[in-house]
């Protein structure tokens, strides 16, 4: 029927533009790659876009050494992820969704990445402060656990995972 041709086109669209936009983090000149970065924390910020895959790269980007010459993106990066993350439960959640995979990331990189020269111990600390509900904006907190019982239950699970690579230490 016509509703589902348009479905797919819709679908077939917004797939092309996400991967567009995947590329584009990752082009060889930075302009490109800073403006791709501020535009999906805008589209991430303001709920049009729900990515775990983006919101890691973003994470990635913001401590990759090479993002270093690029004080705009990191100067906006830094300031989106508290305004993101403390803006509701659900953005917490989005980040303790990306936790284990953006970890792993950094863990497994290859020898050459610049990543592998990342504080992962830092990395996964920035990323359980974004968790505190304590920070979350004023009445979002209604029926929320208390930040120890979020410990209780996410840490365990988090800290046995850093401890298997010795690396995340360093």
């Amino acid at each position: 029927s016509n509703d589902n041709d348009d479905d797919d086109e819709n679908e077939s669209t917004s797939t092309l533009i996400l991967s567009l936009l995947s590329n584009f983090l990752e082009d060889e000149n930075s302009d490109i790659r800073s403006v791709t970065a501020e535009g999906i924390g805008k589209l991430l910020l303001s709920g049009r876009l729900l990515s775990s895959k983006f919101l890691s790269h973003l994470l990635l980007l913001w401590y990759n050494p090479t993002s270093e010459d690029l004080p705009r993106m990191r100067r906006c990066l830094g300031e989106f992820f508290p305004l993101f993350a403390f803006k509701s439960p659900e953005n917490q959640q989005a980040i303790a969704d990306i936790f284990i995979p953006t970890l792993r990331i950094l863990l497994d990189s290859p020898p050459t990445s610049p990543l592998t020269t990342v504080n992962v111990a830092n990395v996964a600390e920035f990323m359980v402060h974004l968790m505190n509900i304590a920070f979350l904006k004023d009445g979002e907190r209604v029926g929320m656990p208390l930040f120890g019982e979020l410990e209780r239950i996410f840490y365990p699970r988090k800290i046995r995972f850093i401890l298997k690579w010795p690396r995340s230490c360093v």
